[in-house]
Parts: structure tokens; sequence; C-alpha cells
């Protein structure tokens, strides 16, 4: 009896029958199949300058990212502008305009990015010091709030007490470098030479946040020099008896050696301090977006600390999050305690926000 050989012409087009189908089937499948939604948006004017887009959509504090992949028409040269979330969440709230820069002949579409529905993410997911117990809900980050400022023109509107400038610390509003909403920001720039505080801050005050309260806390940066912010903060809620008291404590977003984290501490010492969320890299050279979900308790289990940076869920932790007696009665945000050793530096500020 004769065996036959298999048929190598049956079997290559089995094989690549097999692959094309696997092909399709990786790239048919829709985005929120992967977790996510994205939607594009054509430009509904344009300026010489700048492209005008209305997103919309039903659940805007499902925004977790944009851009726009820009072409120019003449060069045939393409870059991609990143478009800060929170502006696309307000702009869809309040059914407003998105103005995004461009150069001249410069063309495209605005691609938004939704994340799927909210799912459960453990406490003390290892980016925290949260200790275990069960899983705890993502929350939304809120499309209005309680009390929030804006830098188009006026630095003290909105704020309590304007602002806090320690010379030789410089804060002016400025189109220079876009903002988080709107066309300006604060510029906060620094040579480090105040050997006291160097404190460029402005002010939500008289909050009386005590334990069991829930509150949301946000700010908007541009960091040129992630390097020269070591040992700085960037916002913080706090309590302060006066100097010295050892009552005195913050909550903050804070930076170390190696990141931005969110810490709980004394004023005058990291004795005691809960690490909130592990050092992470500062974003460099655009605009980001931190919101901070609080629920505040002294005992482990029964606190929640949970970080969004740019929209999307990134630490989770019950550890506790009050490391003092006292109510929590003030907001500080831009650049609350610079360290005066990193030297020069410009920081760009927009955006406090806070709901409770």
């Amino acid at each position: 009896m004769t065996r036959r050989r298999p048929d190598r012409t049956v079997r290559s087009a089995g094989a690549i029958a097999v692959t094309i189908g696997c092909i399709l089937a990786l790239t048919l499948v829709p985005a929120s199949a992967h977790g996510a939604t994205v939607k594009t948006f054509k430009a509904v004017k344009e300026t010489k300058r700048a492209l005008i887009f209305k997103p919309r959509s039903s659940q805007p504090e499902a925004v977790t990212s944009a851009r726009v992949r820009l072409r120019n028409r003449r060069t045939g040269t393409k870059r991609v502008r990143r478009v800060g979330a929170r502006r696309v969440r307000h702009a869809i709230d309040r059914g407003r305009q998105l103005r995004v820069r461009r150069s001249a002949n410069a063309h495209g579409k605005l691609r938004v990015r939704f994340k799927p529905p909210a799912v459960n993410v453990p406490s003390g997911d290892g980016d925290g010091d949260g200790g275990g117990g069960e899983a705890t809900p993502q929350g939304s980050i809120p499309t209005s709030w309680a009390r929030s400022a804006s830098f188009e023109g006026d630095l003290n509107a909105g704020t309590d007490h304007g602002w806090r400038i320690d010379s030789p610390i410089s804060v002016t509003s400025t189109s220079e470098a876009g903002a988080s909403e709107g066309s300006s920001a604060a510029k906060i720039v620094t040579n480090g030479g105040n050997s006291n505080c160097s404190c460029s801050r402005m002010t939500f005050d008289n909050l009386g946040l005590t334990a069991g309260r829930e509150v949301w806390i946000g700010g908007s940066w541009r960091v040129t020099d992630p390097d020269k912010l070591r040992w700085s903060r960037l916002m913080n809620l706090g309590h302060f008896e006066g100097s010295g008291d050892p009552d005195n404590w913050y909550l903050a977003l804070m930076v170390r050696d190696s990141g931005m984290e969110v810490v709980a501490r004394n004023y005058d010492t990291d004795t005691g301090a809960s690490a909130l969320m592990r050092p992470r890299p500062i974003p460099q050279g655009r605009w980001f977006d931190v919101d901070v979900r609080l629920r505040l308790s002294r005992t482990g289990g029964e606190a929640l600390t949970q970080v969004y940076l740019d929209g999307e869920l990134v630490s989770s932790s019950s550890a506790q999050n009050m490391v003092g007696p006292g109510p929590l009665t003030f907001y500080n945000a831009g650049l609350p305690y610079f360290w005066n050793a990193n030297g020069s530096t410009t920081v760009y500020f927009d955006a406090p926000r806070l709901a409770h």
C-alpha cells in the first residue's frame, strides 16, 4: 500500500485561512471590548490658529484621554497634540466648544477615549499602603465642584486670600503654555533664592473636613523640569495650629527623588507618615490632571484614597489618611512648598478644584 503524502497546498491554505481569521478577530474587535471606547469628532469650525470641536457624550465623567492627530496639508508633516481630559469633560458637561491650537494649514480630528463602566478596584492594590479588605467601587471624577478657580486674567478670582508669593518667586497669568481650561494659566517662576519659605500658593479656606467626610481635590500642572521639584508640594489639604505645633499635619501630592506621591504626614517629620500612593513619574512638557478622592479616617481599612492621573485611576489605598487629631481646614495648590536647593524653575498651574 502506498502512503500518500499530505497535500502541502491544502495544508498551507488552511494555515493561511486560520491566520487571516485570527487577524480579523483581532482587528474587528471594537474598542469597547478591550475595556474602552474611542469616539472621533470632526472640527465644527476652523480659525487661523485653532480647530474648534464640539464633543458630545451622555457620560462626560468617563473621558480618560483625548488627542488630535494633526497633518499639515502643505508640508505633509504630522504631529499629535494631546488635549487634557478635564478640558474635554468640562466642554461636554456644559455643551461648550473645545479649542485646540494648530499651526497654519494643519488639520485633524479629535479622538476621545472613554473608560468602561465602573469596576471594583481593590483597596491596597499595591500602589498605596492599603491594608487589603473588600473591593472598593471606583468613583467618578466630579463634573461640578464646590470650589474652583481660573486664571484667565485675575489670579485671585475664586480663591480665598489671593496668592501667597514669597520673593524672589513671581506668579503671573499667561497664555504662553496654554491652559488646562480656557487659554491662560498661572505661571510660577522661582530662582530658589528664598531660604525661609518658597510658598507660591492659592487657598480655599474654612473647610472643616473631619473623619468620615468624603472629599475630592484636584489641580492641573505643566512641569518644565521634574528634577527641579524634588521635596516640594504641588497641592495639599492641611491642619495648622501654629509654627512648631505637633498637631500640624497635611495630606499632600508631593514630589520625592523618584517622582510624585500622595502622603499624609506631620509638617516637621516623616515619623508616622502614611504613604497613600507610591512615587510615580511626573509628566513633562505637557498638561496633566491629578484628582484625589478621599474618605477621611485615622483607621486603616476605613479610609479610602484614590488617585486619578489624567482621568484614569492609578492608585487606591485603604491606609489611614489622617495622621493628626485636627480637621483639615484648608486647600493649598500651585507650588505650596518649594525646596529652594532645587534652584531656578518654572511651573504652570491651572484649575484648582475641590468638592465635598
